[in-house]
């Protein structure tokens, strides 16, 4: 190769090597490039994670804060809390101090309400700042976040070896309105950062929502707290000027009462009735509003005792019954098949709803029919395994339906509100507050139910309240245990144009297993009868169209005699004409129909078994004889304190066939009111009382009265022994006599003091300070003189009943006759007890009225049933807690009602545990008060044969 050739290719390797290095330096510069960029997106791809992770944590904080809000607890307490989640942020790198300061009374000023970490002499110095003061008041008073990475000049809060610092101050704003400020502690020299201060303004308005929120909280609590002590405050006045009124109202009752007694023309005797309706009227809305204030206040406690739900609503009915008869209303009485026969509630508030809507119907019906049900359905939950004997839990439903003017539908929703009536106009043509409704629902949601209402203009209103009870185990009367042999079978045509009532025999007829044949009409059950149906007996409504009930028993009467078809009437109360075609019907019934007026009836009908309201029998105990012109010949204002309600009908009974009437009081305050208002000449004061007892009663009417303006005071005592006799002389008592009460004791005593006060006149002055002889006991007159009357008495002395000595056979307790047997010992057997009822006591009763004797006997015997179970189980509290005064009171009260109804062994057996009550030891008593138990359940049974017409009260069989 030549040298141009070598040096040609020389040439071409250097500049193919200049290439290389060209090509090596653009390749390392692109890879140096290369991997900047890569750094540079590793970068970024971390400050995105670290961004994501703030603010993830960032959410997280705002979510604590939310939950914070959330929970129920103080104000003061949620901001320590927030606080604290706040200083623990990770990448907010705050010193571990801060503080939350509010707006409150001044709205200038911020008051510390959270801190952590502050020094001691910042807690005094900074507990309030002004706006404008210091970093803090600066934020607030700019409502601008304020940032200081050192201690400047704006530091106006300073003190000695302060640490170096800066702060974050952040305003709480909502709605432009500041609410307060976070301060937060930062190093010295810490630089501002937008994120964080974008964080912590979102915190600030999380805080604000809290502390907005947290304040309506406890404003609403506070309306609610002053709400509710001005409605208590304005139910205590209620409460308190309902009994200041009922205090002058039954002064004008009572002595509108005294003045019907004295001798008044027609005129005269006309405007007192008048006097003393209105006073009765005025009375009753007193009443409502008493109650009314009881239930606003909270102060209205219920009582829990068995209730007959049968017996309950036909006592309620009865007392509509009169009212609707004049309107020439049907009124009835329908209960669900599944309706327990008691249940457990009470039996005062209950009655008082069904009678306020009951009356409600009356009053706005002027022609139809209101009818009262109720129905029953078990509640879901069901009794725990541990308790298997656990009666049932029922709701039960009650309704009255009427057929009156109706409510529109846009009135509906006042019909239960206080002092709220569904046109004024109601108020002046029918009376009333509007507030018996508004009671009604009150009282049932108070057992557990509501109360509402259904209503169509001209077709009449059905008024409900639903209630919650245990039921509770009580035999079912016979006339309500299913089928009856004697009636099983037999055909019944049932006539009324009123379908209601038709259903209502019809399925209580079925109960017995007889067959009910319904007609609606008086054509309708002829037809039956002239094409031969079948029948053993007919029940026809005495108010019918086309055909009347008389009509049709003349028209019957041609086609069958009464022994083919007998037959029985049915009418309102009132109805009953003189008429001869009267004879037709074997029996009467009165409307609404009772299950036990019409078992009666039936039987004695069908059966031939005599019904009790039929017959009368003479009483062969003569002490039960009345002087019905004492209360002419010796008349008296008396006052009767007793708090036992079946003591104070009997007593009222017995005073009013002698002639009187008296005023009650239910205890010795009550006593002194009373004789506060008006005067009386006797007080017939019953011993054991609550709150005040006879003895406390009579000591105070001695020491706050005049000896001329005393009235005379009779104990009644069932503790007839001498030591007890000695007690109510020492006490004040004039006289006494024993329970159970016997007409002819009592008016001896009338007698004496009747006599006593028409002769003392102007010695009563007299008479009064000489009561207590010199040596400072009171004088008693000798058996010999009592049983002679006045004539031994001294002129000036008043008559003291004789203190004796019971003789040795004589029962000195729970009313048993002289010759009756001494009670059985411990542990005897039943038979040895005797019979657990005195039906002659029962007799005896019934002649307290001589018309509805048997009506008054089975009222109280109901009323009996249900207040004795509640004073047997005081009796049983008393002897488990080893009370031996509650012991004592409490068969004390039992005693003296049970030998009110002639329960001698229930009585026999209380007298012994009030003896052992007295004496201090309890011992024997768990035993004696299985005995009480054993035959009180004895007694129940044979009270509720009577009810059930099992044993006549009439008759006595």
């Amino acid at each position: 190769m030549n040298a141009n050739g070598t040096g040609q290719a020389t040439r071409a390797l250097e500049e193919e090597n200049a290439l290389l290095r060209e090509e090596v330096r653009v390749a390392r510069r692109a890879a140096d490039i290369s991997a900047s960029l890569v750094i540079e997106q590793f970068t970024r791809i971390e400050e995105m994670i670290q961004r994501l992770e703030q603010s993830h944590q960032s959410q997280s904080i705002l979510n604590a804060l939310l939950r914070t809000s959330l929970e129920q607890a103080p104000l003061e307490e949620q901001l320590d809390r927030a606080l604290g989640v706040l200083l623990s942020t990770p990448w907010v790198r705050t010193l571990p101090r801060g503080a939350i300061f509010l707006v409150e009374d001044d709205p200038q000023v911020l008051v510390l309400k959270a801190q952590r970490g502050l020094a001691p002499q910042l807690l005094t110095q900074c507990a309030r700042v002004p706006f404008g003061r210091c970093l803090c008041g600066r934020a607030a008073a700019s409502r601008q976040a304020q940032f200081a990475d050192r201690i400047d000049d704006r530091h106006e809060v300073r003190f000695d070896n302060i640490a170096p610092h800066g702060h974050y101050n952040v305003p709480i704003v909502l709605n432009g309105k500041v609410l307060g400020v976070i301060v937060l502690y930062l190093a010295e020299g810490y630089r501002r950062d937008e994120r964080e201060l974008t964080f912590l303004h979102a915190v600030a308005n999380t805080l604000a929502g809290l502390i907005e929120r947290k304040r309506a909280e406890e404003a609403l609590e506070i309306a609610k707290e002053e709400a509710e002590t001005a409605n208590s405050a304005k139910s205590t006045f209620l409460a308190t000027m309902s009994h200041e009124i009922r205090t002058p109202m039954n002064a004008i009752i009572g002595m509108s009462g005294l003045l019907l007694d004295t001798s008044l023309d027609h005129q005269q005797r006309d405007f007192v009735e008048t006097i003393r309706n209105s006073g009765d009227a005025l009375l009753t809305i007193i009443n409502d509003i008493l109650d009314f204030s009881k239930i606003e206040a909270g102060r209205l406690e219920l009582e829990s005792q068995p209730v007959g739900v049968r017996e309950l609503l036909e006592s309620a009915v009865d007392l509509l019954a009169a009212r609707a008869a004049e309107k020439r209303l049907d009124l009835a009485c329908v209960i669900e098949a599944r309706t327990p026969a008691a249940v457990l509630s009470d039996p005062t508030r209950l009655r008082q709803i069904i009678l306020n809507f009951l009356s409600n119907a009356v009053k706005f019906t002027e022609r139809g029919e209101v009818v009262v049900s109720v129905s029953a359905r078990t509640l879901e939950e069901e009794s725990p395994p541990t308790e298997p004997g656990r009666a049932p839990r029922y709701e039960l439903h009650f309704s009255v339906r009427d057929t009156g003017i109706g409510i529109p539908p846009e009135r509906l929703d006042r019909l239960f509100r206080s002092f709220s009536q569904v046109d004024a106009s109601i108020s002046r043509k029918h009376g009333g507050t509007g507030l018996g409704l508004a009671i009604s629902r009150r009282l049932a949601e108070l057992m557990g139910g509501t109360a509402w209402a259904e209503s169509e203009v001209g077709q009449g209103s059905t008024f409900h309240f639903t209630i919650q009870a245990h039921a509770t185990e009580r035999s079912q009367p016979i006339y309500l245990s299913g089928e009856q042999p004697e009636l099983r079978g037999k055909r019944v045509l049932v006539v009324d144009d009123n379908a209601t009532n038709c259903q209502i025999v019809r399925l209580q007829a079925q109960s017995w297993g007889m067959v009910a044949i319904e007609a609606a009409s008086g054509p309708e059950a002829l037809e039956i009868v002239q094409r031969g149906e079948a029948l053993d007996l007919a029940v026809l409504d005495m108010q019918m169209p086309e055909m009347d009930g008389l009509q049709l028993a003349e028209e019957i009467r041609r086609h069958r005699d009464a022994q083919a078809l007998p037959l029985v009437m049915l009418s309102s109360v009132g109805q009953r004409e003189r008429d001869p075609r009267m004879d037709h019907f074997a029996a009467h019934l009165t409307k609404p129909v009772k299950a036990s007026g019409l078992y009666d009836s039936f039987m004695e009908v069908l059966a031939r078994v005599p019904q009790a309201a039929r017959r009368t029998q003479q009483s062969s105990d003569q002490a039960w004889a009345f002087d019905q012109h004492l209360g002419e010949r010796l008349p008296l204002r008396l006052l009767l304190a007793e708090d036992h309600v079946v003591n104070q009908k009997v007593a009222l009974r017995m005073l009013e066939r002698m002639g009187y009437r008296a005023d009650v009081a239910a205890n010795g305050v009550e006593v002194l009111e009373a004789l506060v208002r008006q005067p009386y000449d006797v007080v017939l004061m019953d011993m054991q009382m609550p709150e005040m007892d006879g003895l406390e009663a009579a000591r105070q009417i001695r020491a706050r009265w005049p000896a001329d303006r005393q009235p005379r005071i009779v104990a009644m005592t069932a503790n007839v022994m001498q030591g007890d006799r000695e007690q109510c002389l020492a006490a004040g008592m004039d006289d006494y006599v024993s329970k159970p009460i016997q007409p002819r004791e009592l008016q001896a005593a009338l007698e004496r003091w009747g006599e006593w006060v028409q002769g003392a006149g102007g010695r009563r002055q007299e008479a009064g300070g000489s009561r207590q002889s010199a040596g400072g006991r009171r004088q008693s007159v000798e058996p010999e003189q009592a049983a002679a009357g006045t004539s031994h008495r001294a002129a000036d002395s008043p008559p003291v009943a004789p203190v004796e000595e019971p003789s040795a056979g004589e029962a000195v307790e729970g009313g048993a006759a002289p010759d009756a047997e001494p009670p059985a010992a411990e542990g005897a057997p039943e038979a040895e007890l005797g019979p657990a009822l005195d039906r002659s006591v029962l007799d005896q009763m019934r002649s307290l009225d001589p018309e509805g004797g048997a009506e008054l006997v089975r009222e109280l015997i109901e009323l009996f049933l249900e207040d004795a179970p509640a004073q047997l189980a005081a009796v049983r509290a008393g002897v488990l807690a080893g009370n031996a005064d509650q012991v004592r009171r409490a068969a004390h009260g039992l005693k003296g009602v049970s030998g009110n109804m002639g329960a001698r062994p229930v009585a026999a057996v209380c007298l012994e545990l009030e003896t052992l009550g007295r004496s201090g030891p309890l011992d024997g008593a768990t035993a004696l008060l299985a005995r009480l138990e054993r035959e009180f359940e004895r007694l129940r049974q044979a009270l509720e044969a009577v009810v059930s017409g099992q044993w006549s009260v009439a008759t006595g069989h």
